[in-house]
């Protein structure tokens, strides 16, 4: 009796530390999930409306920077693109120093209406200036005449946080042309004052008005929203969040990185710093090289990057095949091929968690060795250059970038049979890395095995089954679980699904033979036994797989193994009710049925992938919740007809799962 409430009252108090680790590890997970990855992405979409078709594009930036019109032509959009994107910054266009002549819209003409005479910007003649077509300059330096008690950058100031901040549409402001200085443009024919007299120090005033129209706009609203200007200066380091380096290829490289570097260095957080390459208006979205270059400086710099056709129209959602990577966070600073690390045209590398950039920035082709064996993504545009090569050096033209990535050597996050080859694909059939053989050391050969983070610390547990016999490790080595599921006697496969790391994270074991499957935690709890999908009689295996379809906690996707028209069954949370089941390839279909869960299509729900032997290949098809086919491929037969399998993974940090098939 005693041993008996002992065991209870120790089964009792690892419960609640379960349920006191699950807490921290939601927090912790929550906090985490939705950490940044390289590269940082901004769109400058400049349009006064939004379209329909669009809106789901402008989600996939991690910026993006509206005109302040689409307030009042779309702000069901803006929220729209907010809600698919809930991590976006999403910032209002703004002029800092001009407004247009005519053609105003709701906006500008509400900002025009009280504009006084005496804020333009005027030569000594009394001439107002301007500096692009069809808009007048107006002063914001702090010799502007008052006029009702207040200058230009007052009142700007306090239009944009009374009309445009408020509106709680928008993360922060975005200031065109916030200039270091004026005469680059004007020269020194300038009429600060308005007193018909040539100024002196007109830069200073300049500089002085600029720095209170941004100080001025954080004040009267709050610090929480962001402030971004438009320049190429260094002038606004402590009042500005950041700055946009507008088009980047046309200028001097080590220029912009060594303003980079400095406003770095003194930007209020969160820092915004924006490289906007394109392709000078020309229309020319293939213009791989200049958008390579423009994205390895970026990531050199640790900058947002856009990339769009110039400053005539800053209106287009191109997509590149670069911006589905995710290298993951910086490992270091960016180091120059030289070693001297002086900021000067050269070959630049930086390391990522799960890869590298580079850029030669210099007038010259050149060659890096790298140090190690790296990746090449496999792209479906520049397939000259994104062609999955694996190499330990590469030559870089002049003014060009790269993304490369870590080879793959294991597997972390999936099951595989221990030293198989896996290949792997996206949810067409395309070729998404390089294949590989399989293997994890400590593990017998043959056995299926999952490495991962199982409990939500960051550090990989591991999992083992070989022999009918299910082992569980934690990152230390040590055993938390080594037991037999299906009793001693049976030496047949246990097949493995994991959930994805999660404070539900659980671990479904099922059998190459026979009819019982087992629902374990984590750390080898068993949830639920006695399962029988076909019933106690049946003897011929089946798949399992672990997925989120909505519910709260993972649910059981099993899928048949023979002796029956192929199936697919979807239970509930409580693992007790088919919640829906179809048939993947025809209730006519006797053969087995593998299936894996995974996000194969950006959606927002799991999808499941089945695969089965039809005559003499492999067919892949990929469902939704309901059953519905959303792709499908072929897969050839290993030589010597072994037997394949179907796992899910992001094994090219692209943010969606490749179909991994190993023989």
């Amino acid at each position: 009796m005693l041993a008996y409430k002992i065991k209870n009252k120790l089964n009792f108090y690892r419960i609640v530390c379960a349920v006191f680790l699950g807490l921290f590890v939601s927090i912790f997970y929550y906090f985490n999930y939705f950490a940044k990855s390289e590269p940082l992405l901004a769109n400058y979409y400049l349009r006064w409306d939004i379209p329909t078709n669009e809106v789901e594009n402008l989600a996939k930036w991690d910026l993006v920077i509206l005109d302040m019109e689409n307030q009042v032509t779309n702000p069901d959009k803006i929220r729209r693109i907010r809600q698919l994107n809930p991590n976006i910054k999403i910032l209002a266009y703004v002029t800092s120093q001009e407004i247009k002549d005519n053609n105003l819209g709701v906006m500008r003409a509400k900002l025009k209406s009280g504009i006084s005479d005496s804020w333009y910007l005027r030569r000594g003649n009394g001439d107002k200036i301007s500096f692009w077509p069809g808009t007048t300059m107006l002063n914001p330096t702090d010799l502007c005449p008052l006029s009702g008690g207040q200058r230009w950058n007052q009142y700007l100031a306090g239009f944009v946080n009374r009309e445009v901040l408020s509106t709680g549409l928008w993360d922060g402001v975005f200031y065109d042309n916030a200039w270091g200085d004026l005469t680059w443009f004007t020269g020194n024919n300038v009429d600060l004052n308005f007193d018909g007299q040539i100024d002196f120090d007109i830069n200073k005033h300049w500089n002085t008005g600029m720095t209170d129209l941004f100080n001025l706009t954080r004040d009267f609203f709050s610090s929480n929203y962001i402030i971004v200007g438009n320049a190429m200066t260094r002038e606004y380091a402590n009042n500005l969040n950041g700055m946009m380096y507008e088009n980047f290829q046309n200028h001097i490289w080590r220029d912009v990185m060594y303003a980079i570097k400095t406003e770095m260095a003194g930007n209020i957080k969160p820092r915004i710093i924006i490289i906007n390459a394109n392709a000078n208006n020309t229309g020319n979205r293939q213009d791989y090289r200049t958008m390579r270059y423009g994205l390895g400086s970026a990531l050199i710099g640790g900058a947002y990057y856009s990339f769009d056709d110039g400053d005539k129209s800053h209106s287009q959602t191109w997509w590149y095949d670069e911006y589905n990577v995710k290298l993951g966070q910086p490992l270091s600073e960016a180091q120059s091929m030289d070693g001297r690390n002086q900021i000067k045209e050269d070959v630049w590398r930086r390391d990522y968690q799960n890869g590298l950039a580079l850029v030669n920035s210099t007038d010259n082709s050149q060659t890096i060795n790298l140090g190690d064996d790296y990746e090449k993504i496999i792209g479906q545009q520049d397939r000259d250059v994104n062609n999955g090569e694996i190499t330990e050096s590469v030559t870089l033209p002049a003014r060009d970038g790269l993304i490369m990535l870590k080879t793959a050597q294991t597997l972390r996050n999936v099951n595989f049979k221990n030293g198989n080859f896996v290949r792997f694909f996206s949810a067409t059939g395309a070729r998404a890395r390089n294949g590989f053989f399989a293997f994890e050391n400590g593990a017998p050969g043959g056995a299926t095995v999952f490495v991962g983070d199982l409990d939500g610390d960051k550090t990989n547990e591991k999992v083992v089954a070989s022999n009918g016999r299910l082992q569980i490790f934690n990152n230390a080595g040590q055993i938390w679980f080594d037991n037999y599921p299906f009793n001693g006697n049976y030496q047949a496969d246990i097949r493995l699904a994991v959930g994805k790391p999660s404070v539900d994270n659980k671990i479904l074991v099922t059998p190459a033979v026979g009819a019982e499957a087992i629902l374990y935690t984590y750390y080898g709890r068993v949830l639920k036994d006695e399962f029988y999908p076909f019933g106690k009689k049946y003897r011929y295996g089946f798949y399992g797989a672990l997925g989120y379809f909505g519910g709260n906690g993972p649910q059981m996707v099993i899928g048949s193994g023979g002796g029956l028209p192929g199936v697919v069954q979807i239970y509930d949370t409580s693992a007790k009710n088919i919640q829906f089941k179809f048939y993947p390839f025809s209730n006519q279909f006797l053969g087995r049925v593998r299936v894996a869960v995974g996000n194969f299509h950006h959606s927002k729900q799991a999808e499941i992938a089945t695969m089965a032997k039809i005559g003499n290949r492999y067919v892949v098809r990929i469902f939704d919740v309901r059953g519905k086919k959303l792709s499908e491929f072929f897969v050839s037969v290993p030589l010597g007809g072994g037997d394949l399998s179907l796992a899910a993974v992001d094994i090219n940090f692209d943010g969606i799962d490749e179909v991994v098939i190993g023989n």
